[in-house]
């Protein structure tokens, strides 16, 4: 899948991946405010559809994120949780990175004080 320049072998790599898919609250007032949405705003995207995506077009690895479009009330972590999976079943094609909002943040601190707490007691 890698390109050869001059003799140079140089690996593809799709640094713009979103994976993921939109939760259908949005995906219904979205399409309720813009009937114009393309088909691509309501996709979701997992990792065998990202490595079948790979395969058909030459890519050696793609480095995915959350979709976005949400409220700041949103928490990433189904999405994040996904991608994290994904990276884990397949190191050597998926990398990602985690997407974060207010509430994120909020719901992982009270995960983990939760978590503290129990140990504690």
């Amino acid at each position: 899948m890698s390109i050869t320049i001059d003799g140079e072998v140089i690996e593809v790599i799709d640094a713009h991946t979103h994976m993921g898919g939109r939760p259908r609250r949005q995906r219904f007032e979205a399409e309720m405010k813009d009937k114009t949405a393309g088909r691509a705003f309501f996709n979701s995207f997992d990792a065998k559809q990202a490595l079948d995506a790979m395969a058909d077009g030459n890519v050696d690895t793609v480095i995915g994120f959350p979709m976005g479009g949400f409220s700041t009330e949103y928490d990433y972590s189904d999405q994040n949780d996904m991608i994290a999976n994904a990276m884990k079943e397949h190191p050597a094609k998926l990398s990602g990175s985690a997407g974060s909002t207010r509430m994120w943040v909020k719901n992982q601190l009270l995960r983990r004080l939760r978590t503290t707490l129990k140990i504690w007691v």
